[in-house]
């Protein structure tokens, strides 16, 4: 039996200040809105939002506490825990240090129901993890 095939368009275009990999992409659905986060190499980090198949306007910077400009995001991911609430993982090292820093921090954020959510409140609720290898991908399970 074929397989019927697929065609693909561009539905939207986005440019990057910079280089990301297929590990510097988090998807995240809450309030409805389709999230998705892309983080750069050097450390830059933005969300794209979808709703009913439509791109919102423009590419949103988020600026996580604690990613220092020597630095090099590896991986990111999350996920929803409460409707307004998630929780976001970046890991990183320290280009410049020697040997090789590497942190893996984690973010919370909780946005009042009835309001909008707020990714600048990213920065009030975080930790950062001190490691002694790279993870390079990120997951987590339900």
């Amino acid at each position: 039996m074929a397989k019927a095939a697929i065609d693909f368009h561009e539905a939207q275009f986005v440019s990057l200040p910079g280089q990301s990999n297929i590990y510097g992409l988090l998807s995240l659905k809450m309030e409805g809105t389709h999230k998705l986060v892309v983080a750069t190499v050097r450390g830059q980090i933005f969300c794209l939002e979808y709703q009913r198949g439509a791109l919102r306007p423009p590419l949103l910077p988020i600026n996580f506490t604690y990613i220092p400009a020597d630095a090099e995001v590896i991986s990111i991911d999350g996920f929803v825990k409460k409707l307004h609430s998630a929780v976001i993982g970046v890991t990183l090292v320290k280009r410049d240090s020697d040997p090789k820093e590497v942190y893996f921090n984690l973010y919370g954020i909780h946005s009042d129901p009835h309001t909008p959510f707020q990714w600048e409140k990213i920065a009030e609720d975080w930790q950062p993890l001190n490691l002694d290898f790279i993870p390079f991908q990120l997951t987590h399970t339900q």
